[in-house]
């Protein structure tokens, strides 16, 4: 539901009372949800130490379940920690370390899966994911690097390996999830756009969409659901991801047109992205109020802005303001049009 300090405050209590019990199963699931919830607060050194803890309670009890849990969710912080340092702080090294770290858990916990056939099902779908997302954020730095056919490389295992858990899903689909599904979708749309194939990207995404019910969907007019109509919180993640990416590739295509000299389908183009970016944030508001998702499109957003001219950057703001009208999403996107104008340098209301 979102309440992330709430639940964080009765998984400690939790885990003191587990302790006390001398469950070591219980604990290192407690510690497990705490990595969970202090990733998606954006504590990700926090969230390796409640992981590593976890994985040695597990580990303590010889539950190979329990593992295969603490590895997914330590690769996926790791992975996210090679992001953060490529992105957002530009130390390349660090990058490529956090990248053998995450992916060493991953493997890791694909040993303890092959150990393990009897675990089937969303625990082991997760896990691969997380390694062909980690095989696709590393060969963005490798393209960033200067080696494309290296990256191009990087980026076909991801999306083979994405393709190989997308059949694995079909033959189980009874017991996987549609958000899951749409997740794996959407991860593989990435890895089309980044090896040239954005048409195909953008049909995968609309496969993707097509997963998820249409009540959890923002129409124009009506804004997002009530949790009453549309209770399942995972549903909101995929939708955030597929207009995330259907925003990169909106600017993608601005940019390719301001190249060119094209300034009307250049500035369109920038409106198309700017609507797709507002609509994940809405959506990511909805999946968790506060956390990483967010701070991660502001930053996207404002990378490109940034770039706009003075000139057409009031129109831009403008579209912005409207869309949120439009779609009745003014207090799911309050803080990423407060967030973009700060940034901006611009006067606040």
């Amino acid at each position: 539901q979102g309440r992330l300090a709430e639940a964080s405050a009765l998984a400690w209590d939790g885990l003191q009372l587990l302790r006390e019990l001398q469950d070591e199963y219980g604990v290192g699931l407690s510690l497990a949800t705490m990595a969970d919830i202090a990733w998606r607060q954006g504590h990700f050194e926090e969230s390796l130490g409640y992981g590593r803890d976890a994985l040695e309670r597990f580990q303590s009890c010889d539950d190979a379940v329990g593992r295969v849990i603490a590895y997914t969710a330590l690769g996926r912080t790791a992975r996210r920690l090679a992001v953060a340092e490529h992105r957002e702080r530009g130390r390349r090294d660090e990058a490529f370390k956090r990248f053998d770290e995450a992916a060493q858990y991953l493997q890791d916990g694909l040993e303890v899966l092959k150990e393990n056939p009897h675990i089937t099902g969303e625990r082991g779908i997760l896990l691969r994911s997380q390694l062909a997302c980690t095989h696709r954020d590393r060969a963005n730095l490798i393209r960033d690097e200067g080696s494309e056919t290296r990256a191009r490389q990087r980026y076909r295992m991801a999306a083979r390996e994405l393709r190989d858990i997308l059949g694995t899903m079909e033959t189980q689909k009874e017991s996987i999830s549609t958000w899951l599904v749409a997740d794996v979708m959407e991860d593989l749309a990435e890895v089309q756009h980044e090896l040239g194939d954005t048409d195909q990207a953008l049909e995968t995404l609309r496969e993707a969409e097509a997963r998820i019910p249409r009540n959890y969907r923002a129409v124009k007019d009506r804004g997002l659901p009530s949790p009453e109509t549309a209770p399942d919180n995972q549903q909101w993640l995929p939708l955030g991801k597929i207009e995330m990416v259907r925003g990169r590739i909106a600017f993608d295509e601005a940019v390719a047109a301001a190249e060119k000299g094209e300034a009307r389908k250049c500035t369109e183009a920038y409106k198309e992205g700017i609507t797709h970016h507002l609509l994940a944030y809405a959506y990511f508001y909805r999946f968790y109020p506060e956390t990483v998702h967010q701070a991660d499109q502001v930053r996207k957003v404002y990378m490109v802005l940034r770039k706009v001219p003075d000139s057409d950057l009031k129109e831009l703001l403008a579209h912005a303001t409207q869309v949120v009208a439009d779609y009745k999403i003014g207090t799911e996107t309050q803080g990423f049009l407060h967030s973009i104008e700060a940034l901006l340098g611009l006067p606040q209301p």
